[in-house]
């Protein structure tokens, strides 16, 4: 049961379900998610006069010990299903919070330590840092150091982070394998045209 707040001050406690895509290797005891607190504490949802944000309310009721109860999608097979045993040189483009599938995928590489294994991540984002006025100008990219330890670490792992929204970029990357690029779009070889992924796929 979550509570969570209305319009008029009073306390709304409902069950709550929400899908989650595994974020860790399937060869591990352990199964791991990442929730992100996509709206603040105390949002109200204009029209609904009610909350409908959930990871604020989670975080903030959720402790040690306490039981969920969890159950699989029947219809849905784990994703590295269709990539184990078929692909060995995948791309993988990840928009800003659907990095979990990702980051499942590089500890499963991590491992089964096959040295035929490369993965090139292309990460999406909109912008590298958050606000500087509310989050004190810090990254804001799930898994961002930890993809960029993990780049360095192996040798059959590239991250390309893109970003969408930012023209210029003051950060950047001396590591073969750790790539920075701003917009939206790639250019040919040549520099004379910009193509996304899709269409430029083949040519």
């Amino acid at each position: 049961m979550l509570k969570r707040p209305t319009a008029t001050g009073s306390l709304e406690e409902d069950i709550v379900q929400r899908a989650y895509s595994i974020t860790s290797s399937p060869n591990r005891d352990h199964i791991e998610l990442t929730i992100k607190c996509e709206k603040p504490y105390g949002y109200i949802r204009p029209g609904a006069n009610k909350a409908d944000g959930f990871a604020a309310y989670f975080f903030e009721q959720i402790k040690i010990g306490d039981k969920l109860q969890v159950k699989l999608n029947p219809n849905k097979d784990h994703f590295l299903s269709r990539i184990a045993g078929m692909e060995k040189n995948i791309a993988y483009w990840s928009g800003a919070n659907g990095a979990e599938s990702a980051r499942g995928l590089i500890q499963y590489m991590e491992d089964t330590k096959d040295p035929e294994f490369n993965v090139t991540l292309f990460y999406s984002n909109p912008r590298l840092y958050a606000s500087e006025v509310q989050h004190n100008n810090t990254v804001n990219i799930i898994y961002y150091d930890w993809l960029i330890n993990r780049a360095k670490n192996m040798e059959n792992l590239k991250v390309v982070f893109t970003f969408t929204r930012e023209k210029e970029l003051e950060v950047f990357s001396d590591h073969p394998r750790i790539i920075f690029r701003s917009g939206r779009f790639f250019s040919n070889p040549d520099g004379r045209e910009e193509r996304t992924l899709k269409i430029s796929q083949g040519k």
